[in-house]
């Protein structure tokens, strides 16, 4: 089945979804969060068959977020690191598995727990604020941006209208 792609919408959650969307692509960056950077250790690790793999690592680097690196002198033998761009979907990836955690892990408790290395002290929930302070989506208007086309913005537009009218203001 040929995945049809997003890339033509003028929206960045669209476009990042066509990039990471899929469960391997997420996959393999959590385990490069986790430090896995040979081929074979995602292979062993994630179960996932070669030609699944080696295209979304392809993909992955062709995107910017990891890149392939030679092991020493043996330019036949690479790694993958996450570049910045990739790096900078960390909190993306810890926003799932603390999902993950609350809602499908509530009963037997979070499988992995992240911690501040130098104090222990477990990371705080991400949650999105304005001044500091917690928002939820129906306290949020949606403005288009400096890339927003008419069409964009017409699709904002209809959705602030409908988030007031859902808020009972």
């Amino acid at each position: 089945m040929t995945r049809t792609s997003l890339d033509h919408h003028n929206c960045s959650f669209a476009r990042t979804v066509d990039i990471i969307g899929d469960h391997w692509s997420l996959m393999i960056l959590r385990d490069a969060f986790y430090g896995v950077r040979r081929f074979s250790q995602f292979k062993r690790d994630l179960g996932v068959t070669q030609a699944v793999l080696s295209s979304r690592l392809t993909s992955l680097v062709e995107h910017g977020l990891l890149s392939r690196e030679p092991i020493g002198t043996d330019k036949a033998r690479e790694e993958y690191r996450l570049t910045t761009r990739g790096r900078d979907l960390f909190p993306v990836v810890v926003s799932l598995m603390q999902w993950g955690d609350r809602w499908l892990h509530h009963e037997t408790g979070a499988p992995v727990i992240l911690t501040d290395s130098q104090s222990g002290v477990a990371i705080d929930r991400i949650e999105v604020s304005a001044g500091g302070l917690p928002r939820r989506p129906e306290c949020l208007s949606f403005s288009p941006g400096p890339g927003a086309t008419p069409e964009t913005a017409n699709i904002l537009r209809q959705a602030n209208v409908r988030n007031l009218a859902g808020s009972g203001q």
